[in-house]
C-alpha cells in the first residue's frame, strides 16, 4: 500500500492548496485500483469546503530507466483524471489534474505518507 498526502491548486479556483490524498491499496500497476480524496474550496456550482473521493482503475503505468514512473488515474471513468509523477525514491509526487478533454485543470505535490509492502505468508 502507497499514501501519498500534498495539497492541489485548480486554475479556475476551485480547489486552492486544498488536502489531496491518493492510496493505491496493492501495487502500483496498470488495472489495478486507486483512490483519490480531496476537499474543494468551492464547486462549479457554488457549494463550499466540498469533500470528494473517487476510486478508480490505475489507467497506465511507464517506468523509466532512471527509476521514475508515471501513473495514470482514472482516464476515461470521471469527468476528471490524474497524472502522477513518483520520484525513483517513491516519496514525492507531482500531480497533475485533466478534464475529459484532456486540458490541464490542477497541480500540486505529495509526499509519502505510507508505505507498507505486502506480506508473503509461506507455508511449506
Amino acid at each position: 500500500m502507497y499514501q501519498y498526502v500534498g495539497k492541489i491548486n485548480h486554475v479556475d479556483g476551485y480547489a486552492r492548496n486544498e488536502l489531496f490524498t491518493i492510496l493505491f491499496p496493492t501495487t502500483i500497476r496498470e488495472g489495478n485500483k486507486a483512490s483519490v480524496v480531496m476537499q474543494w474550496t468551492r464547486t462549479y456550482v457554488g457549494e463550499e469546503k466540498s469533500n470528494d473521493a473517487r476510486l478508480g482503475t490505475i489507467t497506465r503505468v511507464v517506468n523509466a530507466p532512471d527509476g521514475t514512473r508515471t501513473v495514470e488515474l482514472f482516464r476515461g471513468e470521471f469527468y476528471y483524471w490524474y497524472e502522477c509523477a513518483i520520484n525513483e525514491n517513491e516519496d514525492e509526487m507531482t500531480i497533475r489534474m485533466l478534464n475529459q478533454r484532456d486540458e490541464f485543470c490542477s497541480s500540486g505535490t505529495a509526499k509519502l505518507h505510507i508505505k507498507e509492502q505486502e506480506r508473503v505468508i509461506l507455508s511449506y
